[in-house]
């Protein structure tokens, strides 16, 4: 699985990490998609990004729509939801 360079989508999540020390990189493969990987004081966490379903970098962002269904439901690049560190954070274990 090789990284290049990450799609524009979660920029705002990727400042967000890169700001406490962290970094953020796109693993593409694995069908359509791929996996964000994010990895912050020496843990990992990986979120799948597949099709248009929402996954947990999108729930940090205000979405455009009041049920949002899809990734497409919320903003690009986007505002980050108030507790969007703590989002970030609870992603990786404990």
């Amino acid at each position: 699985m090789g990284t290049q360079s990450k799609p524009r989508v979660y920029e705002e999540a990727q400042r967000l990490i890169e700001s406490i020390g962290g970094k953020m990189s796109w693993h593409p493969g694995g069908g359509p998609g791929g996996v964000w990987e994010l990895n912050l004081y020496g843990k990992t966490a990986q979120v799948a990004a597949r099709d248009d379903r929402i996954n947990d970098l999108d729930r940090l962002y205000v979405p455009q729509v009041d049920n949002p269904r899809t990734w497409h439901d919320y903003g690009s690049p986007g505002e980050l939801v108030d507790d969007a560190f703590w989002r970030l954070v609870g992603l990786f274990p404990q």
